[in-house]
């Protein structure tokens, strides 16, 4: 807020000096009003990283209605509409004190104002006032991030459990305390364990909640969750609401039984025997998964502990898809079990 101190004093001078003479005429010839007026100017923000400060990252917000209303709540009707840059400008504002109100109800999609510059403000005589106004997006939970309907966009905060470039599909897995979801569609370069803050449009694939085209801020090195251990027949369901959908999970002592080639990976059915499980060995994730370097050691009858995301396949089930050939460990079998098997 900008203000003249010598323009201040005079105004108060002259409010002094109407004032007394009020007093003196006993109410006769009582000021109504005074023609000295101010301006003021600003401008309405979107928060773009979800910093809660104004800052030069943000974005302009044009054609969103701000008003100008006294101290006392009363409505003066003086309303402007933001510029293409978000500016605004009241002139010949009389002297007074006023609050900044921005029109929510032209807001699209869930923005919310985060704060205004100023709760109140004083308009003096040939002042300028400077109130910015700073609108944004909700920060919310995984969990609740899954909970909403489509096309609303929202800020997350999660750690990663794979970087961009692990799947052909270039989803990454996020995790919060809360729950996991996927990120689809992703352009940001950054790795597995890396903290980020995402800004995304919820949306859904396959069944199941996702965040799309996600612009992502690096935080630095976050927690890494731990791997939830299931059986393969339990991995290979949604669980209660999808809650372990998007999960990191591991499996133990899972068998082969069959193999698929695809055009883009090489899919194991596995089991430990408590029932079938898909293990996808996506080309992207390393190049040893690329078809054409399989089935190497990924035949019937081969037993591995597996590490991986759980992706849902479309049709009720879901299957794992280790991030690197680090994420499985084959367990030898003696030559008599591997008969068995096979």
């Amino acid at each position: 807020m900008r203000r003249a101190p010598l323009l201040r004093a005079a105004a108060l001078a002259v409010l002094a000096a109407l004032a007394a003479d009020a007093c003196t005429n006993g109410g006769e010839d009582r000021i109504l009003g005074i023609s000295a007026t101010g301006q003021v100017i600003g401008f309405v923000s979107v928060d773009a990283n979800v910093s809660r400060v104004i800052d030069l990252g943000d974005d302009s917000l044009p054609g969103i209605k701000v008003r100008l209303v006294l101290k006392d709540g009363q409505d003066t009707g003086l309303v402007q509409v933001t510029q293409s840059n978000g500016f605004y400008r009241f002139r010949d504002v009389p002297v007074g004190v006023y609050s900044l109100q921005v029109d929510t109800s032209s807001f699209s999609d869930t923005l919310h104002v985060i704060k205004v510059d100023s709760a109140s403000f004083t308009v003096m005589p040939s002042d300028t006032v400077s109130v910015n106004a700073l609108a944004g997006l909700p920060l919310v939970t995984v969990s609740q991030a899954r909970a909403l309907l489509q096309g609303r966009r929202v800020f997350v905060v999660g750690v990663a459990l794979n970087g961009p470039a692990a799947f052909a599909d270039s989803t990454v897995h996020l995790a919060d305390t809360s729950g996991t979801i996927r990120l689809n569609r992703v352009r940001a370069v950054f790795g597995s364990g890396d903290s980020v803050r995402v800004r995304a449009t919820s949306g859904r694939r396959q069944g199941q909640p996702t965040l799309d085209d996600p612009t992502v801020f690096g935080l630095g090195q976050g927690v890494f969750p731990a791997a939830a251990s299931l059986t393969t027949a339990v991995a290979a369901t949604a669980g209660a609401g999808g809650a372990r959908d998007a999960q990191l999970v591991s499996v133990r002592g899972a068998i082969i039984s069959d193999t698929v080639r695809t055009a883009t990976s090489f899919v194991l059915t596995v089991s430990d025997g408590s029932g079938a499980l898909e293990v996808q060995l996506d080309g992207t994730a390393d190049v040893s998964f690329q078809p054409a370097n399989l089935p190497g050691n990924f035949v019937p009858g081969n037993k591995f502990d597996v590490l991986g995301v759980r992706a849902p396949t479309g049709t009720g089930t879901w299957r794992l898809k280790p991030r690197s050939a680090a994420d499985l460990t084959e367990i030898p079998l003696p030559v008599i079990e591997r008969a068995m098997n096979l």
